[in-house]
């Protein structure tokens, strides 16, 4: 929708996150989304958003009763599943979270995948104590590995501070992201981008 109305051509393709990144950040003519926009990644690219707020949790399966946080320290204990170079994994392993090398579900640290859905696999085998993701995403995933909305509980708020963008690689030129700006703020303004929110978003968070 923003590329039709600011008469641009995309050709979109779906990668492991690591490898969409690192191309993000070297290749002309090249946009990521969606992309935390963090102090250090603001030099990274040219943005354009915001796109949505960004609300990330650690889950718990209903099952595990056994799971009680009441602080981020108490995740120590546990394994916990997340995606390699996200935001939040990065954040956690600055917090001094270890990644673990340990293929026993039991062994705490954090389990890495390449991509959402992989980490939602694994947590429906039980393969880790603890899932860390954005709550409409996890809603999404969840919902399409056969799970109820029961089944996927909330164990801790990590962080609701930041919001979602669209990154645009520096070898791109700067007349596109503003472009780009320039067109996502129209379909705020005249109400696509509500309507556009309502279809995908509502269902899944609902």
């Amino acid at each position: 929708m923003m590329s039709k109305e600011a008469g641009l051509t995309i050709n979109k393709q779906l990668l492991p996150w690591p490898r969409a990144y690192e191309m993000a950040k070297t290749q002309g003519d090249t946009l990521i989304y969606s992309i935390v926009r963090t102090p250090e990644r603001e030099a990274l690219f040219h943005w354009v958003g915001p796109i949505s707020e960004r609300r990330i949790l650690l889950y718990k399966h209903s099952k595990r009763t056994d799971i009680s946080l009441n602080s981020l320290d108490d995740a120590r204990a546990y394994r916990i599943g997340t995606t390699r170079e996200s935001a939040a994994t990065k954040n956690l392993i600055k917090l001094g979270f270890d990644v673990s090398e340990d293929y026993d579900p039991k062994a705490p640290g954090l389990d890495l995948v390449l991509n959402d859905v992989m980490n939602m696999k694994k947590f429906v085998e039980g393969r880790f104590d603890l899932l860390l993701s954005l709550d409409w995403a996890a809603a999404y995933n969840a919902k399409n590995a056969g799970l109820t909305p029961d089944d996927l509980q909330p164990a801790l708020l990590l962080d609701d501070s930041l919001s979602y963008w669209y990154g645009v690689s520096l070898a791109t030129d700067p007349e596109v992201a503003k472009k780009l700006n320039a067109a996502l703020q129209k379909i705020k303004n005249d109400g696509r981008y509500l309507q556009l929110k309502k279809r995908y978003l509502l269902k899944v968070t609902r």
